[in-house]
């Protein structure tokens, strides 16, 4: 795990993070020690997105309340092993997270709908609470920019990822780095394309057709951008 923080003057810490491994399991015959995994969109597009953010909250260095630690974590592909190793340690020291928000697959855009997803569903409903209003936040940023379809918020309690009511529903559940902090009882929320079943009258979901393949080479700049853009403003507003 690699670690740059941008302190404030507050005590509270807001934890910005994606993972750095790819893998092309999908792949007929793949094997990992040897084989491709460009990984693009999966998760290339979320490391460059808190890059891009570490450049945007430096200019803010000193001027927020609160401390924003922006992340990178390991072997997520292979069971969120960083991610949990770095929330662990976190709690160990009794740190006071304020909330956590991960990026994984920003950066496929398939079609004109320009959808995108926050997942803040959790088995536990107290925690999921916990992160629902920072997916607020989220949704309203982007609603502000104006360049993004309405967000899609899970909020659901239970991880099928084919039944589409998201106030019951969140298929991301345990499945990216966010949920690692929410094992330790802190809200999170997760940032992503249009990637599970949309509900009854809205497009059809928009899924990254090479997902954990050799094909994932392909991102759409200019969405990635305004979702970055949205979580930006939504951090920004609260570590002030």
């Amino acid at each position: 795990k690699l670690r740059c923080p941008l302190p404030g003057w507050g005590a509270g810490l807001v934890v910005v993070g994606a993972h750095l491994d790819s893998t092309a399991g999908f792949d007929p015959g793949y094997v990992p020690s040897t084989g491709e995994a460009p990984g693009r969109d999966d998760n290339a597009s979320g490391v460059a997105a808190v890059l891009a953010l570490a450049r945007h909250f430096r200019r803010l260095a000193g001027r927020l309340r609160h401390t924003v630690r922006l992340c990178f974590f390991n072997a997520e592909e292979a069971g969120l092993v960083g991610s949990k190793a770095y929330a662990s340690h976190l709690k160990a020291l009794g740190a006071p997270v304020r909330s956590v928000v991960c990026m994984d697959m920003v950066g496929y855009n398939g079609d004109a709908n320009r959808i995108f997803e926050v997942h803040a569903g959790h088995t536990d409903p107290a925690v999921r609470d916990l992160g629902v209003p920072f997916a607020d936040r989220i949704a309203a940023a982007a609603a502000a920019q104006g360049r993004l379809a309405p967000a899609q918020i899970y909020r659901g309690t239970s991880s099928s990822s084919g039944a589409p009511d998201r106030n019951l529903y969140d298929g991301a559940i345990n499945r990216s780095d966010h949920a690692a902090f929410q094992q330790q009882g802190w809200g999170a929320a997760l940032v992503s394309e249009d990637f599970f079943v949309n509900l009854p009258g809205e497009p059809t979901k928009d899924a990254n057709p090479n997902y954990h393949r050799g094909s994932d080479r392909v991102t759409d700049l200019d969405y990635a951008r305004d979702i970055v853009c949205a979580v930006a403003r939504a951090v920004v507003d609260l570590a002030e």
